[in-house]
């Protein structure tokens, strides 16, 4: 069985993301073509995670069907940092909040076998599986991504991100480092207007 699902995740976004927000629909992927519409082992398999983690394109051209999510509010908040010190426009991070998970089972028919994937859904129709699953069942190379790392699949519906109106989370210096830049002060943050990160 795949580790428990943590009570919120944390979605660290910017601007021109592959994955895109608006307050009516949440978080969603900009190509909505596999989840639903092809068996699940064409969409969710070694190649297609690897291709996620890395940020390069699946092997048929087209984007992969999941959003990347963390269940360590620290890590998220690393991440952002560094996300602006490379130059990201709008970086924030939202906490997602998909109340009551009922435990599902994905499964993955290949070739020369059947592999079972643990995940869980939310009444919502929020779908998430943890990284530390596929690993484990699909072999992904462990070198790639890290442990708090989840996908979601295709989207997070509107009514599980917290914090709708403003969905800027300090990145507190406490947490990131000391190099006094604006962020780690707690003096810059950056919030949403019209679905679009502005500062």
């Amino acid at each position: 069985m795949s580790s428990q699902p943590p009570t919120s995740f944390f979605r660290v976004h910017y601007l021109h993301a592959f994955t895109q927000y608006t307050h009516e629909d949440g978080f969603h992927t900009r190509e909505s073509y596999q989840y639903g519409r092809l068996a699940p082992a064409q969409w969710l398999n070694k190649q297609t995670i690897e291709d996620h983690i890395s940020g390069a394109k699946s092997t048929d051209g087209l984007r992969t069907p999941f959003i990347s999510l963390l269940d360590d509010f620290t890590r998220a908040c690393n991440l952002a940092h560094r996300m602006k010190r490379k130059g990201y426009k709008n970086v924030y991070i939202a906490r997602i909040e998909p109340g009551y998970l009922t435990a599902i089972t994905i499964e993955l028919h290949f070739e020369d076998r059947t592999i079972l994937l643990h995940a869980w859904m939310a009444e919502s129709g929020f779908v998430v599986f943890s990284t530390r699953a596929v690993r484990a069942i699909l072999g992904v190379d462990e070198s790639m991504g890290h442990a708090s790392e989840w996908f979601a699949i295709e989207c997070v519906p509107a009514e599980c991100v917290g914090l709708v109106e403003d969905l800027a989370i300090w990145v507190p210096e406490a947490v990131v480092c000391r190099c006094r830049c604006r962020v780690c002060e707690g003096k810059a943050g950056v919030r949403t207007r019209g679905g679009v990160g502005e500062k």
